[in-house]
């Protein structure tokens, strides 16, 4: 296991001597029971009860307190970074990080460079007034699982406690009670395959879980609420685009900062002609629209009236953060090298200058071999990426260490029935100089759908595209769904060049076409092309052109660690309905019982009975 400090991660270990757990919302000082605990843990999960039976009570804490709210002050404004730790267990390492170290921690940098952007750009509003940007993340720590932990039940091992194949559930407990370092947030990169779930993440609430939750004791183990995962894998074994699992874990990270799935309204989940849905929408959301890397204005709120009351408890300010610079694994001004303050390495020193000889270091340079020289131009430094066929394998120039970058291809096929253009995929709405979207209609967001402007609309309507499928076409039958020939009124029909598309009016009756081979059409068809399965789509998720139902366990969502029950507003419905709740339980002991108590004097009455007719006389 590599194991990367970074020195940032030493500024936020004294707050438990300012302010020793004084964020738990509870009088007491200890708590026996996760079940009692959860009443100040509002928490995002699977419709399934606030803790999960598996995980087990006795739950201590040795400090309480209560931090009421405070009118925000210029010393504590300044705290806008969150520490985040980075954890890629064996799966990831070796599936995504191709079993190297150094590719492993590449990769998880970019993707903390590009969450830390999103978040750092984004408007929070903290209160009713006052809206402020600069929240984000300090990269406080990487740690990478090269080989398998032996002990089962650890998050790292193959399977659970006793053999058990990892459930997400399951999985979730085992992180909870990792051995993690005291940090703002912690979250787990992996590459397991769980049926429709993509990443879990404990959502901040006023007592407990979430962005500087304190670790509590359970049978004299750790437990930690300010954890997540994120998984790079479908269910069906098919690694994710790179941009999607980047959004999968800036929603969870989005629930760790106290964000809800976004309400079914206008304001919070627009349709496609308003730019989609937002970031923390409950389905996910494909990356095709502008809103879906922005939070709504319901989440804009909801964090911000978190940060307003935790980010003064753990967030350090972005003086801070610059300090101490070696040895976070990044090249700063003034450094020849970083490799991370625990890491043994021969080319670097621990002051960040390459040793005498040495002319690169591979933790910081492709084109680097281990003896710290610059490798030949026949190395491959940029492998083709399974996420990205737009990208081909890249070599070394052997005159520097750095690597020129992947191949990029044009010409070449990619996602979602586009074509690559200098390394980029041009979607198939792009090609036509429209705009991609999911159309909101169930029945037609797995197939491809455009922004499209019709006279007499003020905005776009997203509508699903018409293609002239050409008599030598190779494609599978799956991949599209035939336009049926009664009553057809084109939706949108582009020519089939890529010239300027022409227009058309209202959706089209379809019907789906099914073949036992692939047989080449003999004449010119229209047809609806289908979107890549297991891509989003409206209520879940695409497979042969059809969005499966939003069945449980089956839904590509973005769970968090419990779907988020607000105990207040459950007390809040008892007792505005208490009048129907007890008649309604009435009813359902009385009737019952009156039914069983006239079949009971039935039965008796039937024994008892003595006939008194006399027999009809016969003649």
């Amino acid at each position: 296991m590599t194991h990367i400090f970074l020195s940032h991660y030493l500024y936020i270990r004294n707050i438990k001597q300012i302010c020793p757990y004084c964020f738990i919302v509870y009088g007491t000082s200890e708590v026996t029971s996760l079940r009692k605990l959860s009443r100040f843990a509002k928490l995002t999960l699977l419709s399934q009860a606030v803790l999960d039976d598996q995980v087990s009570s006795d739950i201590t804490t040795k400090n309480t307190g209560y931090l009421p709210r405070k009118k925000r002050t210029p010393e504590s404004s300044d705290k806008k970074l969150c520490s985040l730790t980075f954890i890629a267990d064996y799966l990831f390492f070796e599936n995504v990080g191709d079993r190297s170290e150094h590719k492993t921690t590449r990769i998880i940098i970019t993707l903390f460079h590009r969450l830390n952007a999103l978040y750092q750009s984004t408007k929070f509003l903290l209160d009713e007034t006052v809206e402020e940007a600069g929240y984000g993340f300090l990269l406080a720590d990487i740690i990478i699982h090269d080989s398998w932990t032996k002990k089962l039940g650890h998050y790292n091992a193959p399977s659970d406690v006793g053999g058990k194949a990892w459930t997400a559930v399951s999985l979730s407990n085992a992180f909870n009670r990792a051995d993690l370092r005291d940090t703002c947030l912690a979250h787990l990169l992996t590459y397991r395959p769980f049926m429709g779930i993509l990443g879990r993440a404990w959502t901040a609430a006023p007592g407990f879980g979430g962005i500087c939750s304190p670790k509590v004791k359970q049978n004299n183990e750790e437990f930690h609420a300010n954890t997540g995962w994120t998984t790079y894998v479908d269910h069906s074994g098919r690694r994710l685009l790179n941009a999607m699992a980047e959004l999968i874990t800036a929603h969870e990270l989005g629930h760790n900062w106290g964000a809800d799935h976004d309400p079914d309204t206008d304001e919070c989940s627009p349709s496609a002609s308003s730019r989609g849905k937002y970031l923390m929408y409950a389905h996910s959301v494909g990356g095709f629209a502008e809103n879906n890397y922005k939070f709504s204005p319901c989440s804009l709120r909801t964090i911000g009236a978190t940060l307003a009351v935790r980010a003064p408890l753990c967030f350090v300010g972005s003086s801070e953060a610059t300090l101490g610079r070696c040895g976070n694994r990044r090249l700063d001004p003034g450094e020849e090298c970083d490799t991370g303050g625990a890491v043994t390495n021969g080319c670097c020193t621990p002051d960040c200058k390459l040793r005498p000889g040495a002319r690169c270091s591979p933790w910081n340079h492709d084109c680097c071999t281990s003896d710290c020289q610059i490798a030949p131009s026949s190395s491959v430094c940029a492998e083709s990426h399974s996420g990205n066929s737009c990208l081909g394998a890249g070599r070394c120039n052997g005159t520097g260490p750095v690597c020129p970058g992947p191949t990029l291809l044009t010409g070449v096929r990619c996602a979602e029935h586009g074509l690559c253009l200098q390394g980029q995929c041009q979607s198939y709405c792009a090609r036509h100089g429209l705009k991609t979207c999911i159309c909101d209609s169930v029945d037609e967001s797995c197939f491809i759908c455009c922004l499209i402007s019709f006279p007499g609309h003020s905005l776009p309507v997203c509508k699903p595209m018409q293609h002239t499928l050409q008599p030598d076409s190779k494609l599978n039958p799956t991949e599209y769904t035939a336009v049926g020939s009664d009553k057809r009124r084109m939706s949108f029909v582009p020519p089939s060049t890529d010239s300027s598309p022409e227009t058309g009016q209202s959706q089209s009756r379809r019907k789906s076409i099914r073949f036992k081979k692939s047989p080449l059409l003999k004449t010119k068809e229209l047809v609806y092309l289908h979107l890549d399965d297991h891509r989003p789509c409206t209520t879940g998720f695409c497979m042969h052109g059809v969005c499966q139902a939003s069945k449980a366990n089956l839904i590509l969502r973005f769970w968090g660690l419990y779907d988020k029950v607000s105990d207040n507003a459950l007390e809040l419905l008892v007792r505005n309905n208490l009048v129907v709740l007890i008649i309604s339980l009435s009813l359902l002991i009385w009737i019952p019982s009156a039914i069983g108590v006239r079949k009971w004097k039935q039965r008796i009455q039937g024994k008892t009975h003595v006939n008194t007719e006399c027999p009809a006389e016969q003649t």
